[in-house]
C-alpha cells in the first residue's frame, strides 16, 4: 500500500524491480519489451492548445458543445467508431470530456479545468508481431498518436478554437 502523493514509494519499488531484473540478467527495458510483445506497444501523448482572448472559456465552452451535437465521422483519416461523452456521468464521474474511439487510435478531448486551455490526449497501440521488433511497433503507434493529434487540432479549430 502506497500513501504518498510524491512519488518516493513508487520510485523504490522501481528501484526494486530494476535491481531483481539486473541480477536476472535483464532491465526494465527488456520487460517493457516483453509486456509490449504481450499486450501491444503502446503510445500515448498529449497537446495543450492555448486559447487567446477574455473571451476563451465561451469559446472552449461552445466547442465542446459544437463536438457533442455534431460529432465528427472520422478524425483526419481514422473513423470514428464511438464517442463517449463524460458529462452525464455514468461509468466515471460527470466531467466535460469526451473520448473518441477511432479506428486503430484514441482521442480524449477536454477543457483545461485552470488554464486557458483545450487538451488533446492521443493513444494508440499496435500489436508486435510474434517474435517481431518492438521497435516497429512503437514507431507506428508513436506516427498514429501524431497524426490523431494534428488532425484534432484541425478539428477543434473548424470548432472555432
Amino acid at each position: 500500500l502506497v500513501r504518498d502523493t510524491d512519488g518516493v514509494s513508487a520510485a523504490l519499488v522501481a528501484a526494486e524491480l530494476a535491481a531483481g531484473l539486473r541480477a536476472q540478467g535483464s532491465s526494465l527495458r527488456d520487460r517493457l519489451e516483453d509486456i509490449f510483445r504481450v499486450h501491444g506497444a503502446h503510445v500515448t501523448r498529449q497537446r495543450s492548445l492555448r486559447i487567446e482572448g477574455a473571451d476563451w472559456l465561451d469559446r472552449v465552452t461552445a466547442a465542446m458543445a459544437a463536438l457533442r451535437a455534431d460529432p465528427p465521422p472520422a478524425v483526419g483519416e481514422r473513423a470514428v467508431l464511438e464517442v463517449e461523452d463524460l458529462l452525464p456521468g455514468g461509468r466515471l464521474p460527470p466531467s466535460d470530456v469526451l473520448i473518441f474511439t477511432l479506428d486503430g487510435a484514441r482521442l480524449v478531448i477536454r477543457p483545461s479545468g485552470t488554464e486557458p486551455k483545450c487538451k488533446c490526449y492521443a493513444e494508440a497501440v499496435v500489436a508486435v508481431a510474434e517474435h517481431g521488433v518492438v521497435a516497429a511497433a512503437r514507431a507506428q503507434a508513436s506516427a498514429a498518436v501524431d497524426e490523431v493529434l494534428e488532425a484534432a487540432g484541425r478539428l477543434l479549430a473548424e470548432r472555432g478554437l
